[in-house]
């Protein structure tokens, strides 16, 4: 939901573009150029994107939904807190140059590790065993692009210390 956030609230500008350009896309010198305005005045973007898009209105959703820690101020302060990190985080990821992209569907999911792919995030994985995603491996271009950085992973039996 992040990320068609920050499409929505470029999506305006793009489609004026295109209609005014008589342009079918914007790929290639347009938006190169266009991510290097966006990067010289991201701190401006990003306070308009989350001002018409408040992330509290995300934390209600989620928190209607799953009902974390039964709603408490410091949950949904943490949760909002959280939400603004990965919502940055996905913008750079928009207006960067080349375009960056991860799959955070991947968070969490159970796969054999591979050094090629995967960074253990703590301690020492062989090779095939299994782990868990903690952050996704980020590309460039498309999620099948070249990995710009590998996914962070844990073993399977990692113990959290308490």
């Amino acid at each position: 939901e992040i990320n068609e956030v920050i499409r929505t609230y470029f999506r305006p500008s793009e489609i004026a573009l295109l209609k005014t350009g008589c342009m079918d896309n914007l790929d290639g010198p347009i938006m190169n150029v266009l991510r290097k305005s966006f990067q010289s005045n991201w701190r401006q973007i990003f306070q308009k994107l989350t001002e018409m898009y408040p992330i509290d209105k995300l934390v209600d959703k989620i928190q209607g939904t799953l009902n974390i820690g039964e709603g408490s101020a410091q949950i949904n302060a943490s949760l909002t807190k959280y939400l603004t990190r990965m919502c940055e985080i996905s913008f750079y990821f928009y207006i960067s140059d080349p375009p960056l992209y991860g799959d955070a569907s991947k968070i969490g999911e159970r796969v054999p590790f591979k050094p090629t792919v995967h960074d253990s995030f703590d301690g020492f994985i062989k090779p095939k065993e299994m782990c868990v995603v903690i952050l996704p491996s980020v590309h460039k271009l498309t999620l099948d692009g070249e990995v710009f950085i590998k996914a962070s992973v844990l073993p399977i039996n990692y113990d959290f210390p308490l």
